[in-house]
């Protein structure tokens, strides 16, 4: 049975087995239902794996009326319309209720049954992970792979700084002589230089009189000098290009704000109105070279967002390029990523119902959604292997998913049970991929291809 659903807006009520207090949407218009018309519920989505997030949507019932919802002839919880006599709420599909189709049914005031079918599918997993150890503890945000020495890598993490191996990350340590905040939110190698990486904590994290939050070190992290001085200004993406140049960006406050600067100097921002006033973050800044180089702004909010670019070398001019990618998602944009082996491929990921990931293969100038097999549409980091623009991991909300042909078709590698990080590719072997997921020690490998 395939329902065809609306974009909705989920209310979060309750878990599974929990009761679900009342929970309205928000109406269509001022208009009441009219309730001679057959009350129907919908699903969002009908199908998936366990601990899927289903969106149940009741319309033509009565105002404020009482509805059971049911699973398998079991309750599961209970809610009320709203004045417009819709409900919406969530149920969280759990391990035990087995593969197969299974009826769920809201039913009214009278006992009337109006049913629905969740059909729970097993998804077969296409990788191998390992968890690692190996002195790794804390919360990993970003995974940066030295690419002219691929045994050695970087991770920022949430609370504990940076950690460094030098053994493709068998084993791991801090490397923090020079810091002064450790609430790290980016990181970056140069490309040219393995023994020159950039990082950057969380202003909001400052200790008292200790304002750097951006540091760089030339000897492969056994010390760290502060770029002074630090900009005032969040750096949620950096990339740092071959020379000298840093590209960097965040939010100032009020706008999202991206800067250039040199590897020990000055740091200065470009002209936030690029992004637009009360624009949002920029998460991820990406490109090839100096000469395009692109922005993915998340807009939270009420701030706006979606994806920018610049050629003008300096950073100095950003402009939207988000043609092909729906308006409703421009706000959702939570990162970009340019194939190393072709710079006209991009891939954008976003979050959100039916949203996920866009493809360009020119450079930007045009999207195209790419979500056939991708299970969960909250996307937070993508990576691009470096010998084929084709083959693309996406982090989602709830697992790691791999295409091996742009996108068109996609396979579950890896579930989980918080959002992925980041995710890095060994450019020395490939088949060694790197994620790390939003929880403390959550860092896993797989030297299978994912």
């Amino acid at each position: 049975m395939k329902l065809q659903h609306r974009s909705i807006l989920v209310a979060v009520c309750s878990l599974w087995l929990g009761t679900l207090p009342a929970c309205a949407g928000a109406p269509d218009g001022d208009r009441v239902e009219d309730e001679t018309e057959p009350k129907v519920i919908s699903l969002l989505p009908s199908a998936g794996p366990p601990g899927t997030e289903v969106a149940i949507v009741g319309r033509h019932y009565l105002p404020n009326e009482r509805v059971t919802l049911h699973v398998d002839g079991r309750i599961v919880g209970e809610v009320r319309a709203g004045a417009d006599g819709t409900f919406r709420t969530k149920y969280v599909v759990p391990e035990e209720l087995g593969e197969g189709d299974h009826p769920l049914e809201a039913r009214d005031e009278t006992g009337a049954a109006h049913p629905a079918v969740y059909t729970q599918r097993v998804i077969p997993l296409l990788g191998t992970w390992t968890k690692l150890g190996g002195g790794f503890s804390d919360t990993p945000v970003q995974i940066a792979i030295a690419p002219s020495l691929n045994s050695t890598m970087y991770i920022a993490t949430a609370g504990n700084g940076v950690y460094k191996s030098t053994n493709t990350g068998s084993t791991w340590s801090t490397v923090n002589t020079g810091l002064t905040n450790l609430h790290g939110i980016s990181l970056a190698i140069s490309v040219n230089n393995a023994a020159s990486v950039h990082f950057s904590a969380d202003k909001a994290q400052n200790p008292p009189l200790q304002p750097t939050h951006f540091w760089h070190t030339t000897n492969s992290g056994s010390s760290w000098t502060s770029l002074s001085p630090s900009p005032d200004v969040s750096l949620f993406g950096v990339k740092v290009m071959s020379g000298t140049g840093i590209f960097a960006g965040g939010n100032n406050g009020t706008s999202a704000v991206a800067l250039l600067g040199t590897s020990g100097a000055t740091v200065w921002s470009s002209s936030t109105s690029n992004f637009g006033s009360g624009s949002g973050t920029i998460h991820a800044i990406e490109g090839n070279s100096a000469t395009a180089v692109y922005a993915a702004v998340y807009g939270a909010g009420t701030a706006s967002g979606g994806v920018f670019k610049s050629t003008d070398g300096t950073g100095t001019t950003w402009t939207a390029t988000n043609s092909g990618i729906a308006t409703g998602s421009l706000k959702n944009v939570t990162t970009v990523v340019v194939a190393p082996s072709d710079s006209t491929r991009l891939y954008a990921g976003v979050e959100g119902q039916s949203t996920g990931v866009y493809k360009s293969t020119n450079s930007g100038s045009s999207w195209t959604l790419v979500n056939n097999g991708l299970g969960d549409t909250n996307v937070w980091s993508l990576a691009v292997n470096p010998a084929s623009p084709d083959t693309v991991f996406a982090g989602t909300a709830t697992g790691i998913y791999k295409s091996t042909d742009g996108g068109a078709n996609w396979t579950l590698s890896k579930s989980t049970t918080v959002k992925v990080n980041t995710i890095a590719i060994n450019p020395g072997s490939t088949s060694t991929i790197f994620a790390g997921l939003n929880a403390s020690g959550e860092l896993y490998e797989t030297t299978t291809g994912g």
